[in-house]
């Protein structure tokens, strides 16, 4: 019984991949919600949503995310609030004035990201490429 103990905990770790720092760049961008997964299994999907996200991190993994709404002059509203974080293995740590949460990076490559936070929910986003 140990023997099959010990290899679904090796699994259940080794499924979750550590992400390369010089991959976490690829957080840089607009991206936009796709949807989100309840710890039930349940979906949201989130379809023509014109608010973005846009993140920006520097080489000390420290970085921000703030909503965008582009305009029709090829600008972008925002609502002026940055969400702060640090990564630090494979987690966003993010730290406001009023909160503080974590979301653990699930998925990251060029067109994709995901994260899941401590409630159970997984958002996904695709990236935009704007000129």
């Amino acid at each position: 019984m140990k023997k099959y103990y010990s290899i679904i905990v090796l699994l259940l770790f080794s499924c979750n991949k550590k992400i390369e720092t010089e991959e976490l760049q690829k957080l840089n961008g607009y991206w936009q919600i796709e949807k989100v997964t309840f710890s039930n299994g349940q979906e949201k999907q989130f379809n023509n949503n014109p608010a973005l996200d846009y993140i920006e991190i520097n080489d000390s993994l420290k970085g921000f995310k703030v909503k965008v709404v582009p305009t029709a002059t090829e600008k972008f509203l925002t609502n002026g609030i940055k969400e702060n974080f640090t990564i630090t293995k494979n987690k966003l740590y993010y730290k406001t004035h009023y909160t503080a949460w974590v979301e653990e990076i699930i998925v990251l490559n060029d067109s994709v990201f995901s994260v899941k936070n401590n409630e159970g929910k997984q958002y996904t986003y695709k990236k935009l490429q704007i000129q």
